[in-house]
C-alpha cells in the first residue's frame, strides 16, 4: 500500500513539472520497469528497505518548489533524494583511521535523515543534521523518535532546522557531509563558512561530497586537500581534509 501512494506521488510530482510528451515518455518507460519487476530496485530513491528495517521514513523525493522555506533558500536548493545505505558505507570506510567517538557527524542539507541514521551506527560523539525545509526537518525528528536499530552505536542525534550555509558549526573534530543539497552559490557560502570556523577553533575537519557537482570552490580553498575521490555507480564524491596542523 504505501509504494502504492509513494508511486502515485511520483507521478503526481512528475506530472507538474514535465511536458506533457516527457510526462507520456516517463510513464511509459516506468511502466515498463513495472511489467518486468525492477521498478523499485531501479529506482533507490524510492526503496523503502532501509525504512522496513529501521523503523523511519525516509525514502522518496521532494521539489524545492512543495516544500515550506525561506524563498531566498528555495531557489538555491536541489530536490531532496536519500542516500543509500551502501554508499555512505562505502565512504565511510574511505576515511582515515579515527577514533570516531571523539568526533562530530554532521549532515548539510539532511532531508529526512537517513544519513543520520546510518551514521548512528558508528561510535560517533553527536550526530547533527542541518535541514532549511520545515516538512523534511519535522520528518527528520519523527524518525529520530520511531528510528530502532539494535547496532545502534550514537544515540545523541539533533535534527536542526537551519541555514546549512551559516551554521554555528560546534567545536568539535568533525565529520561533515554533503549529499547535493543546493547549488555552486551556496557551496561557496557553505565553504567559507566551513572554513571561518575551522580557522578560529583548530581541529580535524573532513569534507564528504556525494553527487559532487561543484568541488571546485572547496578545491580553491587553501588548507583544503582531496584525500580520496572516485564513483559510486552514476554519483561521483570527493572527501576532502582540512590542515589544521592537529594530528590524532
Amino acid at each position: 500500500m504505501k509504494r502504492d501512494i509513494l508511486l502515485f506521488s511520483r507521478v503526481i510530482r512528475a506530472w507538474r513539472r514535465r511536458s506533457v510528451s516527457d510526462f507520456v515518455r516517463l510513464v511509459t518507460y516506468n511502466l515498463g520497469l513495472i511489467a518486468t519487476g525492477k521498478y523499485w530496485k531501479s529506482s533507490h530513491p524510492f526503496d523503502q528497505s532501509f525504512d522496513r528495517r529501521f523503523n523511519v521514513e525516509t525514502a522518496g523525493t521532494e521539489e524545492p518548489e512543495f516544500l515550506t522555506a525561506e524563498e531566498d533558500l528555495k531557489a538555491h536548493a536541489k530536490g531532496y533524494e536519500p542516500v543509500t545505505e551502501g554508499q555512505m558505507r562505502t565512504l565511510f570506510g574511505m576515511l582515515p583511521g579515527l577514533d570516531l567517538s571523539n568526533f562530530l557527524f554532521l549532515d548539510l542539507g539532511s532531508g529526512k535523515g537517513r544519513a543520520l541514521f546510518v551514521a548512528a551506527s558508528y561510535p560517533f560523539k553527536e550526530i547533527i543534521g542541518v535541514e532549511y525545509s520545515h516538512e523534511l526537518h519535522e520528518m527528520a525528528v519523527r524518525n529520530v523518535h520511531t528510528y530502532r536499530n539494535p547496532a545502534q552505536k550514537c544515540f545523541n542525534i539533533k535534527p536542526v532546522r537551519a541555514d546549512a550555509t551559516t551554521f554555528c558549526l560546534p567545536e568539535y573534530p568533525t565529520v561533515c557531509f554533503i549529499n547535493n543539497p543546493y547549488d555552486e552559490s551556496m557551496i561557496v557560502r557553505t565553504i567559507e563558512n566551513i572554513e571561518q570556523s575551522a580557522r578560529s577553533a583548530p581541529r580535524f575537519f573532513l569534507i564528504i561530497y556525494i553527487h559532487a557537482y561543484y568541488p571546485g570552490p572547496i578545491d580553491a580553498m587553501h588548507g583544503w586537500s582531496r584525500i580520496c575521490e572516485g564513483s559510486l555507480g552514476r554519483s561521483s564524491y570527493v572527501i576532502w581534509q582540512w590542515d589544521s596542523g592537529i594530528s590524532l
